[in-house]
């Protein structure tokens, strides 16, 4: 029967079987010990008068706004360390005006199209379109 740790990030078992282990021959049980890997949601918030999108290198989001109107999978879950590359796309007539939320103006630039995230936390990005 597997255990899974208090804090829900190691998962262990004890197992007598003899084919689980190469060349293991000794009669004795054997322990497998692991961690588990540990994600955290990434949502997208566009705001603004104007219509455009976001999308996501890893093609888990792809979140429209149009005037006003929020729709498309706007957010998505990615393991810890992720490194995630969004990119704004203003529809015509439209412009991006910005990153905002949870990213400093390192990762995002103020008007640059491109925004890349590693992910170490749930989080939070608003791309304003006007």
């Amino acid at each position: 029967v597997p255990s899974i740790s208090g804090d829900g990030r190691t998962v262990s078992f004890i197992s007598s079987a003899s084919n689980l282990v190469t060349r293991d021959n000794n009669s004795l049980a054997d322990i497998f010990l692991a961690g588990a890997l540990t994600s955290y949601n990434l949502t997208l918030n566009l705001q603004g008068s104007g219509s455009g999108s976001v999308t996501d290198t890893l093609r888990k989001v792809s979140c429209t706004l149009t005037t006003g109107t929020q729709s498309g999978t706007c957010a998505a879950g990615y393991l810890s360390g992720s490194s995630v590359t969004l990119t704004a796309t203003a529809a015509s007539g439209s412009s991006f005006k910005g990153w905002g939320g949870d990213v400093t103006a390192t990762q995002c630039p103020a008007t640059a199209t491109t925004c890349t995230i590693t992910i170490t936390s749930n989080m939070t990005v608003t791309a304003t379109f006007q």
